[in-house]
């Protein structure tokens, strides 16, 4: 979004414009908060790690149909139970960073 001003109202509002038919998109469970996302879905087997990545294949389809960008420096993986899952995402061919904790929006 050039030319808009950081930390000015208009660039949230912007947003909210672009992705309000993002969830959509997804089968998979979509959080925004202005220009942040959170996507998630239980995982019972190997095929709902697959949905979820075609889940982040077809959100990141939709941003560059909108020219919107994927911001690399704040994507992460995170897992949520202790099976040690060897399973990775990937945007763009970009393997998403495997995180332990990481900041609520």
């Amino acid at each position: 979004m050039s030319g808009v001003p950081p930390g000015t109202i208009l660039g949230p509002l912007l947003i909210l414009l672009y992705v309000k038919e993002l969830p959509t998109v997804a089968n998979s469970f979509v959080q925004l908060f202005a220009d942040d996302m959170k996507i998630w879905r239980p995982m019972h087997s190997m095929s709902d790690r697959i949905l979820l990545q075609g889940d982040l294949n077809s959100l990141v389809a939709w941003m560059d149909g909108w020219s919107l960008d994927v911001n690399h420096n704040k994507s992460v993986a995170m897992q949520l139970n202790n099976y040690g899952d060897s399973h990775y995402y990937t945007i763009r061919g970009f393997v998403l960073p495997k995180v332990t904790n990481y900041k609520e929006f």
